[in-house]
């Protein structure tokens, strides 16, 4: 999902008074380290999540989830940290920590009253990386991990990391039908990675009884999936939605951010019962990603889509300032339908304001 802003960060601290209302936006959006960035609307305002992160900041240090607010996508400040480490599930080899808590995104669901349902991938005592759900009366946590396994752990596969919860277009109702998408964690036997995709229970808290749907594997032929080695595609990070009408979906996904080769495509998927099926790269993605670096955004990547207040479409996304930096920080750019299945994106922009409002236009410089 997605962000914007006009923020200068300090360097050092961290502040916790919210800026004014900005008209425009300027990546990075929040100037420190957030992987894997979600973005959830909640009311008027948005919270952002992000793998862990260490700002050295005094009382705040290490923070398993860093959860940020902001009232108009542009000025972003520190709420605290969405899953504590006591809050874990007891599945969760804490030995392996800091360092492993990754990728997190939040459902609301209904029982009597709301509540808010947290994914996150951990490690297992196995060291599988695999994907847990904890739940918070607030949106912002803190969240608790009652379980004693993994929500998913395809160990055959070396675990699953990256879940993302999408609902099926039309559903209605306090708990719409929901489903999760996520990446199966191949690579750590060097092998070609692929993304599934599964029916939630209404709760949110677990998976429907059947097999999860392959949406799509990495590619070792198209050159920006490719990794190191000439056999082996490494595909993550899936963010799945309709597109306009709910005949079809549309999967966003990177290749891999470790091999310094980041970048971001897309695939136009069959609504089958709303589930996304047969998914297929749109024309021109074996020549060139929709989503390439450029100079202050290096390897982007981790990308959720989301809808503003208006219901325009919003990318949030990491990027590295340089390619020697190790910090991913947060960026937020516009996207919008340019044809029924097909998507225009600004992304990326660096440095120079953009304004907030599009006034029913669509971004036309960046990705294709």
């Amino acid at each position: 999902m997605a962000l914007a802003g006009g923020l200068a960060l300090p360097t050092a601290g961290v502040s916790a008074t919210p800026p004014a209302r900005s008209d425009t936006y300027t990546n990075p959006v929040f100037g420190r380290n957030l992987p894997d960035p979600f973005v959830l609307r909640h009311g008027a305002s948005y919270l952002a999540y992000g793998t862990n992160a260490d700002w050295v900041d005094g009382p705040g240090g290490l923070r398993n989830i860093p959860v940020l607010r902001s009232d108009d996508l542009a000025s972003w400040t520190v709420v605290g940290d969405a899953l504590p480490a006591a809050n874990l599930g007891r599945w969760v080899d804490q030995t392996k920590l800091p360092g492993r808590i990754w990728a997190p995104s939040v459902l609301r669901r209904w029982y009597g009253r709301p509540y808010w349902v947290l994914y996150y991938s951990a490690p297992t005592t196995a060291d599988d990386q695999c994907i847990g759900v904890a739940t918070a009366p607030r949106p912002a946590g803190p969240f608790v991990d009652r379980s004693a396994a993994p929500m998913i752990c395809q160990t055959e596969r070396d675990g699953s990391i990256d879940a993302s919860p999408f609902l099926a277009p039309g559903s209605t109702g306090r708990n719409p039908q929901a489903l999760l998408t996520w990446k199966s964690e191949d690579n750590v036997a060097l092998n070609t990675t692929s993304i599934w995709a599964q029916r939630l229970l209404p709760s949110g808290l677990g998976l429907e009884p059947s097999e999860p749907t392959l949406l799509l594997e990495g590619d070792p032929t198209i050159a920006w999936e490719r990794s190191l080695l000439p056999d082996f595609a490494l595909i993550e990070g899936p963010t799945v939605f309709p597109t306009r009408g709910g005949k079809r979906y549309l999967l966003i996904y990177s290749s891999g951010f470790i091999f310094g080769t980041a970048a971001i495509g897309y695939a136009v998927c069959r609504n089958t019962d709303g589930l996304p099926t047969r998914c297929r790269r749109v024309p021109g993605a074996r020549q060139a990603p929709w989503v390439t670096e450029t100079t202050g955004a290096q390897g982007p990547g981790g990308q959720e889509v989301f809808a503003d207040a208006d219901g325009d479409l919003w990318m949030a996304y990491h990027a590295r300032p340089t390619a020697e930096d190790q910090d991913r920080t947060l960026r937020v750019d516009q996207v919008c339908f340019r044809s029924r299945r097909r998507l225009a994106t600004n992304a990326p922009t660096v440095g120079r304001p953009v304004a907030l409002r599009r006034d029913g236009g669509c971004p036309s410089a960046g990705g294709r």
